[in-house]
């Protein structure tokens, strides 16, 4: 692959000028593609041509320039002076600085020029040339290096800035298609920063998708640093790795667990990611499962090699949930083969809610109260940048809204979508049984010269109800662009994040009221709010109320019919306080079946002698409005 490479790019006409063997810093101007194109260099002063060097050749971030990105590693950051022996060279992006080194098609290939270039000019041993990139010089750097990993003995990437989870995930379409099954052959080291916000979270699922593959792979977060390159101290810690990637002996990693966040069933089967990053085979694997403060053995009948990984199901149907909060804690108990090297990533934990009976009582959530909407409501995020949050500065009342925001200023989204589900709730002791909530919404449009005709992206909500544990979701409600916009006009043709954002006036907030009643005897319901992204709009969501609708949807402020007496023996009286002449009436018992129905004129007293003792419901129904009282029958 290496030479098939090279014989391309000198395909190419690529050219040399004579050349002195120059050290320091410096910009050296090479052809490529008949194009001259900069290499931003450092030699070290006392270089000797009689000695071999290594070779990092680094790729610069989004809108920099080689020569940039050299002075702040070898200037401010001293690089050269950690690494010595070492020759750095870093090709310019070109022209195209809002992109990264594969735009155009086939600018990557200067990556290999710049490696040409140096072992032409100096004394390179190509057994030590690694490969390092920035932000989007890092992107490119892992799809290069894994795409020609036998021309590199590693990668250090610092915060590569993959875009999204399509991104990430190698989505057709969405993605550079990264070829994860190489990251077995090549040694990738990884570190960004905690407040690096736009793409630590990508950068773990990254890392997964690495060890998944059996990557040779380290990562570290470093705390308080944004979108910035370390201190050379801590990089020379990925560069050690680079050179001795396997650890003496074995070290178990639990890397990830994954369960749901809420459940009815007392069991769970959650799946674990782990590998051994030793060099010695881990044979068995003893892990300590604890619940709720009680300890578990669990035993892997496994053979781990040198950065294998195992995917497991976890059998724990001898272990039984609590109603509410369970707390997992999964930690390295002992390995066959020897102990455990660290304990840096020897313990891995989860929380799951189980079911413990549904709300009774009306539901009111207008987000003021943060906490207590964290531990009723729950969140189910795709792994877009920008999922469901709390809002301080928009709402409809109060001081609070939850809201989510879209567009295609930032990484491919278009289909993800963001879930927001309610606790359970019984409908059958629910007098008015639907929900109504506030919502402002507006959607982006561009046209002409952004785009070549007018283009709108527009979100889309969707509201479900689920009637089985969140098993299976019946739509209830579905709006996007204008239908969905409680402003007269889109957002036109916005070019940065600010005036992407839709920030709604008093007037421009709508009450959208949907009817439950075709689940009077639902005792167990969730609902769902559901954003699927378009990649263009903002949606602020407020007053939500299950069961207790100001404004009913079946009869505007008051009950249109009472019962009485309540409870009965055996006549039951239906007073209609409308005088609905074509209402008909139905009673059904607590399980949803019906057992008696019959027309308004017929007679205002029901004789119920045939009924069993119990809980019963009465509907009336006039068109396509109903209205259900509840009563008990002696």
């Amino acid at each position: 692959m290496k030479n098939i490479i090279l014989l391309f790019v000198l395909a190419l006409g690529l050219t040399y000028s004579s050349y002195a063997q120059k050290t320091g810093s410096f910009d050296e101007i090479v052809m490529f593609n008949q194009e001259q194109r900069t290499l931003a260099v450092h030699v070290p002063v006392d270089y000797d041509p009689n000695s071999s060097y290594k070779l990092v050749v680094g790729l610069h971030g989004l809108g920099d320039t080689g020569t940039n990105y050299r002075n702040a590693l070898i200037s401010s950051l001293n690089w050269n002076a950690q690494l010595p022996n070492t020759i750095f060279v870093f090709p310019d992006g070109g022209e195209d600085q809002s992109s990264d080194h594969y735009a155009p098609v086939g600018d990557e290939l200067f990556i290999v020029e710049a490696m040409n270039w140096a072992k032409t000019s100096y004394n390179i041993d190509d057994n030590e040339i690694i490969l390092q990139g920035f932000s989007l010089g890092g992107r490119s750097a892992l799809k290069f290096g894994l795409e020609n990993h036998t021309m590199f003995k590693g990668l250090i990437l610092n915060t590569p800035a993959v875009q999204g989870i399509l991104d990430v995930n190698n989505v057709e379409g969405f993605s550079s298609m990264y070829q994860y099954e190489n990251a077995s052959q090549i040694p990738i080291g990884i570190i960004h920063g905690s407040e690096d916000v736009a793409y630590l979270e990508f950068d773990k699922i990254l890392y997964r998708n690495l060890v998944k593959n059996n990557g040779i792979v380290r990562t570290g977060i470093l705390e308080g640093m944004g979108h910035n390159i370390p201190p050379i101290q801590i990089m020379i810690q990925l560069f050690n790795f680079v050179d001795n990637p396997g650890l003496d002996g074995i070290n178990i990693e639990l890397e990830n667990i994954e369960m749901p966040q809420r459940t009815c069933e007392s069991i769970v089967s959650p799946t674990l990611l782990l590998r051994n990053s030793g060099l010695t085979n881990s044979g068995e694997i003893t892990l300590n499962i604890n619940l709720n403060g009680t300890d578990y053995p669990y035993t892997i009948e496994t053979d781990l090699g040198n950065y294998e990984y195992e995917l497991l199901d976890l059998d724990l149907s001898d272990i039984t949930l609590e109603e509410g909060e369970n707390n997992f804690v999964i930690s390295v108990k002992s390995v066959e083969n020897g102990s455990d090297l660290t304990s840096s990533k020897d313990t891995t934990e989860a929380t799951v809610s189980m079911y413990n009976g549904s709300v009774t009582e009306s539901i009111q959530l207008g987000f003021e109260n943060v906490e207590k909407y964290r531990d009723d409501w729950y969140i189910e995020e795709s792994g877009s940048l920008f999922p469901w949050w709390i809002e301080n500065e928009v709402s409809k009342s109060g001081t609070n809204s939850i809201s989510k925001i879209s567009t295609i200023l930032y990484f491919a989204a278009f289909g993800l979508q963001e879930d927001f589900v309610s606790p359970y709730f019984d409908l059958t002791q629910y007098e008015n049984k639907a929900v109504s909530f506030d919502y402002a919404f507006n959607y982006h449009k561009y046209t002409p010269p952004y785009f070549t005709e007018d283009v709108t992206f527009s979100d889309t909500l969707r509201i479900y109800i689920s009637n089985d544990c969140g098993d299976t979701y019946e739509l209830l409600f579905e709006k996007t662009g204008a239908e969905l916009a409680t402003a007269a006009e889109p957002i036109i043709n916005a070019l940065d994040i600010q005036s992407a954002i839709f920030v709604p006036t008093e007037s421009e907030w709508k009450t959208e009221i949907i009817d439950l009643s075709d689940y009077s005897f639902e005792s167990n319901s969730t609902l769902k709010f559901t954003i699927v992204s378009g990649q263009g709009g903002t949606i602020y969501i407020d007053n939500i109320n299950i069961g207790d609708v100001s404004t009913s949807v079946e009869y505007a402020n008051e009950d249109s019919f009472s019962i009485s007496p309540n409870p009965v023996q055996s006549v039951i009286n239906i007073e209609d306080k409308l005088g609905d002449k074509n209402a008909t009436y139905s009673i059904s018992s607590i399980n949803g079946d019906e057992v008696m129905q019959f027309n308004a004129n017929e007679t205002n007293n029901i004789n119920i002698d045939q009924l069993s003792s119990g809980a019963y419901f009465i509907t009336k129904k006039v068109g396509n409005k109903t209205e259900t009282h509840k009563f008990i029958k002696k």
